[in-house]
């Protein structure tokens, strides 16, 4: 209130003394322009400067107020599209999950131009085409997503690739996915995407090279790096030009792989090598030395390692840890024949029974019998060996 009173008391003030000076002297200006000439006094001159300064001011305010009034309505329609554009692309990713690939692409489409991310949505519609088999058109949803987002080269890389995975086009899919891991060389899916192609393109050599990046960076569990590595060292030793080489360089985890040491083995046999018993007793003593496996002890019985009493000495070193075992006794007793020791071969052979009935056993005790001229019991072994085969209509009544 008192701030009011003095505005007013000022203002009196001031007036009175305009007021004086114009009753003393209202002065005189004269503005001439060419043939133009106006007059009028100092003071309502001057009140024509305060009126056309306020003119201009009030102008450049309302000018103001249009153009930012302008932007806020652009603003208003701009943030709409936005919005509809980013609902567009939710439904259009909903209805992806749902396999609705032609829908899920036209929405995702229409909406890239307003799209806050407009990548996503070409690189989903370029997915919705590969789905529908429509490859061009997917390589150009691919180019438009490259296009619409700077730094999106690496990603597009990695879709396309991917595709070329689905379609079986591993060599394009390699190509693509080695230029990547150059720009990215601890990426993990570009990693496990290279391990995939070389995989299906039988590179096992390269393969083996990534073992410990794959291992480093953590693209696979444990178990997945221990499966892929048995898939190499098998692939390797099925490898005839370097079988012999593959299994002496054979990794200490998969030195007791029963299913692998069978097969280097039966590979090793099939080649018809000179050497190729000698080579499989030491590889299956050597597993079995570091792990009793019940499936290689028995195909130990089977090899004929050149030396068949130093295998008989090693089984017997096995019995003495394992007394009784009916693996064991077979195989000694399987040996002993290859030696012609046919009554200790019997007798191991009838031990094992003893704590397994086993038709493979029976087969070995008829045979030895045989040999052995007594026919009899030979032949009741043998029937006792076939005891196990499903009957036969014609033979039921038999």
């Amino acid at each position: 209130m008192m701030f009011v009173l003095v505005c007013v008391l000022v203002a009196l003030i001031l007036g009175g003394l305009v007021g004086l000076l114009v009753t003393r002297d209202p002065g005189y200006v004269m503005i001439s322009y060419a043939e133009y000439v106006v007059e009028t006094s100092l003071w309502v001159g001057i009140l024509l400067v305060i009126g056309l300064l306020l003119f201009f001011w009030l102008s450049g305010w309302l000018i103001r107020r249009v153009l930012q009034s302008q932007r806020g309505l652009n603003s208003f329609f701009l943030s709409r599209k936005v919005r509809a554009a980013r609902s567009a692309t939710v439904r259009g990713l909903l209805i992806m999950a749902e396999g609705r690939w032609q829908e899920a692409r036209k929405l995702l489409v229409s909406a890239a131009g307003a799209a806050e991310t407009p990548l996503i949505n070409y690189l989903n519609a370029a997915r919705a085409s590969h789905e529908l088999g429509e490859h061009q058109v997917r390589d150009e949803y691919l180019l438009a997503a490259q296009e619409s987002t700077p730094g999106a080269r690496f990603a597009v890389g990695l879709t396309q690739a991917e595709f070329n995975m689905e379609e079986g086009q591993y060599e394009t899919a390699l190509a693509i996915l080695l230029e990547l891991r150059k720009r990215a060389p601890k990426h993990r899916a570009v990693l496990g995407m290279l391990a995939e192609t070389r995989e299906a393109l039988n590179d096992w050599q390269a393969l083996e090279r990534m073992l410990g990046d794959l291992k480093k960076h953590q693209v696979m569990d444990t178990a997945a790096l221990e499966a892929l590595s048995t898939r190499i060292w098998h692939a390797k030793i099925m490898d005839p030009a370097h079988v012999e080489q593959s299994v002496k360089a054979l990794p200490k985890t998969l030195q007791t792989d029963a299913v692998l040491i069978q097969e280097w083995v039966d590979q090793l046999l099939e080649q018809g090598r000179p050497d190729a018993g000698r080579l499989s007793e030491e590889v299956l003593r050597m597993s079995i030395n570091k792990e009793y496996n019940a499936e290689l002890v028995l195909r130990y019985g089977e090899v004929d390692g050149g030396e068949s009493a130093k295998q008989i000495g090693h089984v017997n070193g096995w019995l003495k840890h394992r007394a009784d075992d009916p693996d064991l006794l077979l195989t000694l007793g399987r040996l002993e024949m290859r030696t012609d020791q046919l009554a200790q071969a019997r007798q191991h052979f009838e031990a094992s029974l003893a704590q397994r009935a086993n038709d493979t056993v029976y087969a070995e005790l008829g045979r030895l019998c045989i040999a052995m001229d007594d026919q009899e019991t030979g032949v009741q072994y043998l029937l006792q060996a076939l005891s196990g085969l499903p009957q036969v209509p014609a033979l039921q009544n038999a």
